[in-house]
């Protein structure tokens, strides 16, 4: 069996955001559009990524970004940019087609001006021909800041297809 090493950058990263937004109130936003704002972005975003929309996912994360996942360390809006770009490149030349890309269980954690949404996310594709159905668990830190929401951190974990 293959044991898992927790990454500490990840972990830092995580727990930072936390402290930081959670230092006040009582984890309920009292301004309810924002929340309504964060739904409505996270249906964006995921349209976006869907579509390898570098333009618009790039308005969607901020510039100090901290992308996590179970195959790279982590690394920051450029290189995850350029990584979206390659998809979409490949997306063009009909090399990769998603066929599947399902976020569910959703759950949004409010702490005033910060968000943390967990998902499972489920995603089919044929890569060169061969069709590949991946699962995952994902956590997202969200900031609110000058009436917008912007992706701040993420990590995913696979998990077993049910």
């Amino acid at each position: 069996m293959m044991k898992r090493r927790i990454q500490p950058i990840g972990l830092i990263v995580f727990v930072a955001l936390l402290v930081i937004g959670c230092g006040q109130g009582n984890g309920v936003f009292t301004d309810k559009p924002s929340r309504v704002g964060l739904l409505a972005t996270l249906d964006t975003f995921n349209l976006a990524f869907e579509k390898a929309d570098v333009k618009r996912l790039d308005a969607l994360v901020s510039d100090g970004y901290v992308h996590t996942n179970g195959s790279w360390a982590p690394i920051g809006k450029k290189e995850w940019l350029g990584y979206i770009q390659q998809r979409k490149n490949r997306l063009d030349k009909k090399e990769l087609h998603l066929l599947s890309y399902q976020v569910l269980d959703t759950k949004v954690h409010c702490h005033n001006t910060m968000a943390i949404v967990t998902s499972k996310v489920e995603v089919t594709e044929l890569d060169n021909g061969l069709r590949v159905h991946k699962a995952f668990r994902v956590t997202q830190a969200w900031s609110f800041k000058d009436g917008q929401w912007k992706r701040v951190a993420f990590q995913d974990t696979p998990i077993a297809i049910q």
